[in-house]
């Protein structure tokens, strides 16, 4: 048997990022990129000596607060 699950506050702030409405091309890199290094970060193993870097991912992602 298998079990998945879906998060669609995520399927909905993709979309949000991807908007060209919502921010120029720039900033939309930023933003994909920030997520991108986040994920990488996040799937380490271990976070020490990587807390920094996950904040200041974090922060360009305004999930900080």
């Amino acid at each position: 048997m298998r079990l998945a699950s879906f998060n669609v506050e995520n399927l909905f702030a993709r979309a949000m990022v991807m908007d060209k409405t919502q921010a120029n091309a720039a900033t939309r890199r930023e933003v994909l990129g920030a997520q991108a290094r986040a994920t990488e970060l996040l799937e380490s193993a271990a976070y020490t000596g990587l807390e920094d870097d996950i904040l200041a991912e974090l922060g360009t992602l305004g999930a900080e607060r």
